[in-house]
């Protein structure tokens, strides 16, 4: 019943709104699809061929042409392609929320944690530590740690946690800076050029 009723009409939507939406109605969008292009080819030729205005007849023309590229896509793929300016508009919505950078969460100190199986240190911090990869390496508590790997939890007020190892002896270590979990708290000051007489 809807893919003949209303099924046609949404039909017309992006694909990624029709799956996040109206998945619940259980619509075959390849049939709706098809029927809505029919509609779209029969409305769009009666108007560019009856219609005395070049504007009206342009129109009337692209819904047209899209209706008979909707129809085919129907046929040879078993899609349900929406109309074309939707689907420009959902991509440049999706471009945008893409753009949108979320809220900085406030400077708190880092967190230590406890390792696991594959570390032997872990640090949660607020932002992320765009150095802190394999195979930089941190001094703290005049012990040697090699970061291993990181990964961002979904929620809270650390979401960047870093998996550190004790650098094995011999090793040598790279990118070696002294760490303190405040030094996230410390905001960095531009160094000023050294004058030279």
């Amino acid at each position: 019943m809807w893919a003949y009723s209303l099924g046609p009409i949404l039909s017309f939507l992006p694909n990624q709104w029709r799956n996040h939406i109206l998945a619940p109605l259980h619509i075959r969008w390849a049939r709706a699809a098809m029927i809505s292009a029919l509609f779209e080819v029969a409305i769009g030729g009666y108007f560019a061929w009856t219609s005395p205005s070049r504007i009206v007849t342009g129109f009337a023309a692209y819904f047209t042409v899209e209706g008979i590229v909707r129809f085919y896509e129907g046929v040879s793929t078993g899609g349900g392609l929406g109309s074309f300016p939707l689907l420009a508009i959902a991509d440049l919505w999706r471009i945008a929320k893409r753009g949108m950078a979320p809220p900085k969460l406030p400077l708190v100190c880092d967190e230590l944690l406890p390792g696991d199986s594959a570390s032997d240190l872990r640090i949660a911090s607020c932002r992320i530590k765009p150095d802190w990869r394999y195979p930089f390496t941190i001094r703290y508590a005049s012990a040697y740690f090699q970061v291993t790997g990181h990964m961002r939890m979904p929620a809270g007020p650390r979401p960047f946690v870093y998996s550190l190892r004790r650098l094995p002896p011999g090793e040598v270590a790279r990118g070696l800076k002294d760490y303190s979990p405040e030094d996230i708290l410390t905001k960095l000051q531009p160094v000023a050029p050294v004058e030279t007489d």
